[in-house]
């Protein structure tokens, strides 16, 4: 942990991260009041803050960014300017961003469950919705892209509360600057849209993309879009020949690729029109399931895998409470308790305040006798170290210490120039050498003999135990159940084919035993024999079908009655497994309104585990309508809806006249006729009369 340090109105505790255009600070804001809260707070890297335009940018979308106020969106709280460095503070998200949750999975070899994921990307959804349709103040939309949803911009807290961050490239419609001209492309290459690499025109739609770039990655553990280069990435995302995300990771239910497959088509006109559709499918999806929409789940789950991270915050917490401002300078309130905890500002295990401004510490000493009877010389030396390159300063601080009714300050692991520390005596009692006592006393001299005695009682004990492990034989005993038609095997050769087998004198090493057995899984261990041992072995062996076939079912529609042989089941939901015996008939069995029957008739198979499909064929089908400009939509003369808009539970053996009206403008007519398909999106281009 760095050395807090004053900024304006904020101290400043620790540098999160670093990127091309700011650095980010956890630091600390305080109220006229007294009171303070943890914040973030974002500097221009000195090089940029000498290009005006980009102050002038930078100051425009942090002023749009202080607009939004929403739950899944890492609020803005102040724009300001501390010397020549421009800032923005914001909320502190106390947490891991997900790209720190993909370095999680490839250490752990592990991903999230899959329903947390859907979770995650429906309230970041959410976020995105409300600030594409954010308005002004006389009602005018804002027509806000964020364009660069990444890993690194999505937060997850510990206690679950997911946070879309740094809208830093966001492009109001009615702002333009030459760092977005046409041709300049913002964001991260991996996580852009086809458009937005290409000569499209990017709208909130291309953030829809984006998502779901991050969320495929999210499910699968594995990047979408990587080339060897950043042109061949940028190739890759052109193409946008985008592979289900159940490929990589069979626990993704069906419904999730394809609300994933949608968010990531390659034509604008395929996806998603709104954020706010992918969230009402995801959260459609997971209710379905019987998955909880709260953020408990989540918060679970980050307790679980982040308990090393969330003590270390703990304790930061911790230190940091007694920090405070001062007349424009960092002051220390004396932690004062009587654990032995590892302080985060030295790396060294003691009860300390933190660094202090030496001018400060010469005002808070420590009286003490003790302190008081040596020389400046030999406490300095005592305190600390003729070797540190601050000896000189610190001297002059203990001269002034000498004879001083408060506190002392002592100096630990050589901090910047002109600190110190602020510590309890009970600190410099820790940090000294301890005292040589050269006196021998009676007490010493009777635990050492009894020392020596217990050590010569050791030796005689090991030696007897050396001279009966000599009389022992090394070798081993294996019994098995069933004791018939066996095979056994030691390292690959076979020594018998009955139980129980034995084997004397046989050189101490480590040896791989394999039986087998017609109709039971094979038996296999190593066993590592010692010299002087006779190793006894109990194999019981396991019949092939005792194994149970496992089975998990992905169901379409989520919410289809499930019957396996003809039992209804009431607790289905995506992760269940089921268990069979093997070679047993099994029936599943799907019902739902406006979907065909479906049943299918399967044969299982001892020991293994397979995920079988259950497919409905719908029998209503669902139109997605949207115009430009909107306008009331028909069909068969009645009225709908106002477009965007998504009639459901049509019947598809008939045509249905369809007609979107808007004064001003010609009536947009057509037929729709579904034939095979069910699912049918029309986009109407109004003209003027």
């Amino acid at each position: 942990m760095r050395t807090p340090e004053p900024f304006g109105n904020y101290i400043l505790l620790d540098r999160i991260s670093v990127g091309g255009m700011a650095e980010v600070f956890k630091g600390k804001m305080f109220a006229p009041d007294g009171s303070a809260q943890a914040v973030a707070i974002k500097k221009i890297l000195p090089h940029l803050a000498e290009d005006r335009r980009f102050v002038e940018m930078f100051i425009a979308e942090a002023k749009m960014a202080m607009q939004l106020n929403h739950a899944n969106i890492a609020q803005t709280l102040e724009l300001g300017r501390h010397g020549e460095d421009h800032f923005i503070s914001m909320e502190y998200i106390s947490g891991r961003d997900l790209l720190a949750l993909h370095n999680h999975f490839r250490r752990t070899k592990s991903l999230m469950p899959t329903h947390l994921v859907a979770y995650v990307a429906a309230r970041v959804a959410e976020g995105l919705d409300y600030a594409h349709r954010k308005k002004d103040g006389r009602g005018e939309p804002l027509g806000i892209i964020h364009r660069d949803i990444s890993p690194q911009n999505v937060l997850i807290s510990f206690e679950g509360a997911v946070k879309l961050i740094d809208f830093g490239i966001a492009k109001a419609r009615k702002r333009s600057y030459e760092a977005t001209r046409a041709g300049v492309l913002k964001g991260k290459f991996g996580y852009m849209s086809p458009e937005q690499v290409g000569k499209g025109e990017v709208d909130q739609r291309s953030d829809i993309f984006a998502l779901g770039t991050v969320i495929h990655e999210l499910l699968t553990g594995q990047r979408l879009f990587l080339g060897e280069n950043d042109f061949a990435t940028l190739d890759l995302v052109r193409e946008a020949q985008i592979p289900p995300p159940s490929v990589a990771n069979p626990n993704v239910h069906p419904e999730l690729d394809r609300i994933l497959l949608k968010a990531l088509a390659k034509h604008p006109d395929e996806r998603y029109q709104t954020s706010g559709e992918m969230a009402d499918d995801l959260e459609r999806y997971l209710h379905a399931t019987g998955n909880s929409l709260s953020r408990k789940p989540l918060s679970d789950w980050m307790s679980a895998n982040f308990q090393d991270e969330i003590q270390k915050e703990i304790e930061s917490n911790r230190l940091s409470a007694g920090i405070y401002l001062e007349d424009g300078r960092v002051c220390y309130m004396e932690i004062d308790d009587e654990d032995d905890d590892t302080s985060l500002w030295d790396g060294k295990e003691a009860r300390v305040a933190a660094w202090i401004d030496a001018d400060t510490a010469k005002e808070h000493l420590l009286k003490d006798s003790v302190i008081n009877s040596k020389s400046e010389e030999d406490l300095a030396h005592d305190l600390f170290g003729e070797t540190d390159p601050q000896a000189e300063t610190n001297r002059s601080i203990v001269e002034s210490a000498k004879g001083v009714d408060e506190k002392l300050p002592i100096k630990i692991n050589a901090p910047p120039e002109n600190y110190a520390v602020i510590a309890s005596r009970a600190t410099v009692d820790y940090i000294q050498e301890p005292a040589v006592n050269n006196k021998i006393t009676r007490r010493q001299i009777v635990f050492t003999i009894a020392i020596i005695f217990m050590a010569i009682i050791c030796g005689i004990l090991a030696f007897n135990a050396t001279q009966k492990v000599e009389l022992k034989q090394t070798g081993i005993i294996i019994q098995t159940e069933p004791r018939e038609e066996i095979s056994i095997y030691i390292n690959g050769r076979l020594v018998s084919e009955d139980s129980p087998y034995v084997e004397k004198n046989i050189e101490p090493s480590k040896y791989e035993i394999v039986i087998e057995k017609p109709g039971y899984q094979n038996w296999i261990t190593e066993v590592d024999l010692k010299e002087g041992v006779i190793e006894k072995i109990d194999a019981k062996l396991i019949s092939d079908n005792a194994i149970p076939a496992k089975i998990k079912l992905r169901i379409y529609p989520l919410n289809a009655e499930l019957y396996i042989n003809s039992n209804k089941i009431e607790d289905n939901n995506s992760d269940k497994i089921y268990e069979f015996k093997g070679g047993e008939n099994v029936l599943f069995e799907l019902k739902s309104n406006g979907y065909e029957p479906f049943s299918k008739k399967i044969i299982t198979k001892a020991n293994t585990e397979e995920v079988i499909d259950l497919h409905m064929i719908a029998t209503s089908g669902t139109l997605f309508i949207d115009s430009t400009p909107p306008g009331d939509v028909y069909l068969n003369n009645k009225k709908v809806g106002r477009a965007p808009c998504r009639p459901e539970g049509l019947d598809v053996n008939q045509d249905w006249a369809l007609k979107i009206v808007r004064k001003g403008y010609k009536d947009h007519e057509e037929t729709i006729r579904f034939g095979a398909r069910r699912f049918i999106h029309v986009e109407a281009q109004l003209t003027k009369r």
